[in-house]
């Protein structure tokens, strides 16, 4: 071979070797940008597990799903419970072992794990959807469509803002219905337990006296001398505390009014107050709770500050008859300063008086009625729902608007206009829907519902458990 010859095939075999170079280079290229476009694409959100709780997988879209559904759930007062919506979550302690990003995540998991068991569960017992149910999805994904539009955004950019890259109004729809499935069967299931008044009178009498009957009686704290260079109160102080109790107690005992009693020049004014028996100072709740008590009873008790001379008057058990009532409720508009003017008290009464108007004038039903409260009410708590509250008891409502539901002539169908003034001031237009059961009776089914509920739930959700896969690291 010549030298010319040679010299050929050393550069072809050179040239050979720096092609292979480059396609090598070329093709590494290409990994790196198909990897860089994965990456950065919704494709990661969607093709792993994240989350497998019994036999169903979730990706990471499903997944955020839940996770921000948390995280909004608290958004609004979120700087109540010190969170900082504009700093990332994961720099924030939502306690010393937690932070709020791991709280937000553990929910969702719990959620997760919940909704599954129940869906699966519903699916099961052959369980589908209620008008009610379709109408709830309907209305679900319509207020996502609304909300789009009051953000001037697409419904996929406002589901992408919300929950995420890759996911869309259709995952959103599916979400939404194994949510409303597994829900509305949980409440079928809630729903269909029944008991007989012994079980409710055992569950009121053994469980709940204790916390609910509501006890009304009266109190004078006397209270310990304590000097300013003092921290505590001394023994001799609160002794002498003890013994002014114990005289008071005496005289009130023989007074025929205690509620007008002078003792040793001085004027003692006790205080009457109904409270539940949950909400007793523990110094003297055993006392008020003992089941020989009658009216006129007078006790000392001490406290760390003093000693309460106290009176019983009475104890209710809670077996007085709930009311149903629906109400759309009119504030006045108040000034500047917080204030309102009679003004603005006379203009909220025209105006209460003028919507009952326009209910007479119509068809004057309960369903007529409450659709005005979902027009007017400026109640929040109720003015979606016809402005209906139920198992209402006597002392739960303000004092004027109590009186109005629990006049015992009270009967289906009477309205009237009540005035408030207190931590609002306005007018509420009741309608009067029903006599209900027995408070007691209320919250001893609830009490045994609510067991019976947790009993069906635990046993569901027995082996139900969120384990976390590859799928996560792309989830929130």
């Amino acid at each position: 071979m010549s030298a010319h010859q040679n010299r050929r095939q050393q550069a072809a075999a050179e040239n050979r070797k720096a092609m292979r170079g480059y396609y090598i280079a070329g093709i590494v290229l290409v990994l790196f940008i198909a990897v860089v476009i994965l990456l950065n694409s919704s494709l990661m959100l969607t093709s792993f597990s994240a989350v497998q709780v019994g036999d169903t997988s979730y990706n990471a879209a499903e997944f955020n799903y839940y996770y921000y559904n948390t995280y909004y759930s608290y958004y609004n007062y979120a700087s109540y419970m010190g969170l900082d919506t504009t700093q990332p979550l994961s720099t924030q302690q939502y306690s010393e072992d937690m932070t709020w990003q791991d709280y937000f995540q553990q929910t969702a998991l719990d959620t997760l794990v919940t909704t599954t068991a129940r869906y699966d569960a519903a699916v099961e017992a052959g369980y589908t959807l209620t008008e009610e149910d379709q109408q709830t999805i309907e209305d679900t994904v319509a207020s996502m469509e609304e909300a789009a539009a009051t953000n001037d955004m697409s419904v996929e950019d406002f589901m992408t803002a919300r929950y995420g890259k890759g996911f869309t109004m259709d995952l959103f729809r599916e979400m939404v219905e194994r949510e409303v499935l597994a829900s509305g069967y949980a409440t079928q299931i809630r729903d269909s337990y029944t008991y007989t008044q012994e079980q409710l009178d055992e569950e009121y009498d053994t469980n709940l006296a204790s916390q609910n009957d509501r006890i009304t009686y009266s109190y004078y704290l006397v209270e310990a001398e304590k000097a300013e260079d003092e921290e505590e109160y001394s023994e001799e102080a609160l002794a002498d505390a003890k013994a002014k109790a114990e005289t008071i107690a005496e005289a009130a005992g023989e007074a025929e009014d205690f509620t007008d009693l002078t003792v040793d020049g001085e004027e003692i004014s006790f205080t009457e107050t109904t409270a539940f028996a949950s909400a007793l100072d523990s110094s003297y709740s055993e006392w008020l709770l003992g089941s020989s008590r009658k009216a006129g009873d007078i006790t000392t008790a001490e406290t760390d500050s003093g000693c309460y001379v106290v009176v019983f008057d009475s104890r209710d058990d809670n077996s007085g008859d709930t009311v149903n009532v629906r109400h759309i409720l009119i504030e006045a508009e108040a000034d500047e300063e917080g204030n309102y003017t009679d003004e603005a008290k006379a203009a909220a009464k025209e105006r209460a008086e003028e919507i009952l108007q326009e209910w007479k004038d119509g068809d004057a039903t309960e369903e007529s009625f409450a659709a005005l409260a979902e027009e007017y009410s400026a109640d929040t708590g109720s003015n979606t729902n016809g402005g209906l509250y139920e198992n209402v008891f006597e002392g739960q409502m303000v004092e004027e608007f109590n009186d109005f539901c629990f006049d015992p002539a009270r009967e289906p169908g009477d309205t009237g206009i009540v005035f408030n003034e207190g931590t609002y001031c306005g007018y509420h237009i009741i309608y009067f829907v029903s006599w209900g059961e027995p408070y007691r009776d209320v919250l001893a089914d609830d009490s045994l519902r609510s067991a019976d509920f947790s009993a069906w739930d635990a046993e569901i959700s027995e082996g139900y458990e969120a384990t976390i896969g590859f799928g996560m690291r792309y989830a929130m």
